[in-house]
């Protein structure tokens, strides 16, 4: 058995991104060739993507506004009977209900005590969730 070095190991955890144990026991298997150990690891797909900041980072905003997209696709209405009292997207009006909470509650009380039926309308599969939780 050959003698691996600290900066073996780290070549190893750096390229493949795997634990000092990992890279450790690779190394031991291929006595201490880095060459071999990258193959092996590679055969055996153990090397382990590097997670970039930056690219995750820009998945979240991109979710995020797609999020907000599909929030927009639906709409939030306020109506009794045949007449509409109010109609605005739905993210919209998330953003009332909690930039102004207290009177957010109010309006909420009074429009169910006099019979306002709230309702989310959308293509999307969001509005017939909130509504069956509505419904309920």
């Amino acid at each position: 058995m050959t003698n691996i070095t600290l900066e073996q190991i780290d070549t190893i955890m750096d390229r493949a991104n795997i634990s000092y144990s990992e890279a450790k026991a690779a190394l031991e298997q291929t006595n201490g060739d880095i060459i071999a150990t990258l193959l092996k690891l590679e055969e055996y797909k153990k090397i382990k993507p590097i997670v970039d900041p930056v690219k995750e980072k820009k998945s979240y905003s991109k979710r995020f506004n797609t999020f907000i997209k599909d929030l927009n696709k639906s709409s939030f209405t306020l109506q009794k009977g045949t007449h509409t009292y109010i109609n605005i997207p739905l993210a919209f009006a998330i953003t009332i209900f909690f930039f102004s909470l207290p009177f957010s509650f109010i309006a909420l009380i009074l429009s169910l005590a006099l019979g306002i039926k709230m309702n989310i309308e959308g293509q999307e599969d969001i509005s017939e969730k909130i509504n069956s939780t509505f419904s309920n």
